[in-house]
């Protein structure tokens, strides 16, 4: 095995690299932005393909989803008719809880 050592270009610095500074494929993060670059194909350009920003961003994504998804578990039925609607959900547990709706509330 040979110990060929790859290394990342980082900066402390600047949010994203400039472009034409990353040769094609080359590789560089930025702990100011949280981004992993690389350099385009032709080693004119940068390119975001990863880092700590984006797991971030899916972490939260998936957080939001989640509180959806528990949400789901319950469910809301209408009862009633004309200025007597009420909205009645049942929880997961069986609870219930009922409001009376007036015509203002519902959009």
């Amino acid at each position: 095995m040979s110990n060929t050592k790859i290394q990342i270009k980082r900066s402390t610095v600047t949010s994203t690299p400039t472009d034409g500074s990353l040769s094609a494929g080359e590789l560089a993060y930025s702990f100011v932005s949280g981004k992993l670059f690389s350099g385009n194909s032709a080693g004119t350009g940068v390119v975001e393909i990863g880092g700590k920003f984006y797991i971030d961003t899916t972490v939260a994504a998936f957080d939001k989803v989640n509180a959806v998804a528990v949400g789901a578990n319950s469910y809301a039925t209408s009862v009633g008719a004309g200025s007597n609607a009420y909205a009645v959900t049942v929880g997961t547990s069986g609870e219930t809880s009922s409001k009376q709706l007036s015509p203002q509330s519902i959009d």
